[in-house]
């Protein structure tokens, strides 16, 4: 089999400020979509079959608030499998994610880390080598966290902030660059409704998101 290389795309929704992230294994041809959104199934689609790709399965970093996932819709057009955290209290999906789990992609793979708190169920994703985050709306840029917007959540928010789990990712996250779709440092460090965002690893410190 040749060597492996990631293919990586990062997608936008305007109206939902949500960014979806596609990540590809060149090797194997399997894909996974992180944060898909329902209106744009078919934008990604059309980019799947353009890079040769087979979706494996669809992630969200948690249930969104303000959108609602293109996961169903997906599967239906590539039987891809849904996954989840296994706190998200959704239905129909077809894996539960616990914290440190691995999902794979042909020769790739992601870790699963549990960072609860804007809702019981967010996950962040950390690539194999390390260098790629994608996070939700508690751990954020420069480690900041998400105001809780569920019930319950402000002092689990607060706890994980505290663990030393969760300042590992965070840690992580701070030792990264924030990529923007041209490839850039993002200009701003900022929340932007349920969006998620990938991070490029530049330190040298590699201590170590509705259904």
């Amino acid at each position: 089999m040749p060597a492996s290389r990631l293919i990586f795309r990062q997608l936008f929704d305007p109206v939902s400020s949500t960014y979806t992230y596609l990540l590809g294994d060149s090797a194997s041809a399997e894909a996974l979509i992180i944060d898909s959104v329902f209106e744009n199934e078919r934008r990604d689609v059309a980019l799947l079959r353009e890079l040769d790709l087979h979706l494996v399965a669809t992630l969200d970093t948690h249930v969104h608030a303000d959108h609602v996932t293109g996961a169903w819709l997906l599967k239906q057009s590539c039987g891809s499998q849904i996954l989840l955290s296994e706190n998200s209290a959704a239905e129909n999906v077809d894996r539960f994610l616990k914290d440190g789990e691995r999902v794979a992609f042909g020769g790739r793979h992601l870790e699963v880390r549990a960072t609860p708190g804007h809702t019981g169920g967010c996950l962040t994703f950390v690539l194999d080598d390390q260098s790629m985050a994608f996070t939700g709306d508690c751990l954020l840029i420069r480690g900041a966290a998400d105001a809780p917007t569920f019930s319950r959540a402000a002092r689990t928010c607060f706890t994980n902030r505290c663990s030393s789990k969760f300042s590992r990712c965070r840690r992580l996250a701070c030792s990264t660059r924030g990529m923007t779709t041209a490839g850039s440092p993002s200009p701003a460090w900022r929340r932007s409704g349920a969006s998620i965002r990938a991070w490029a690893a530049r330190s040298t410190s590699r201590t170590s998101p509705a259904i």
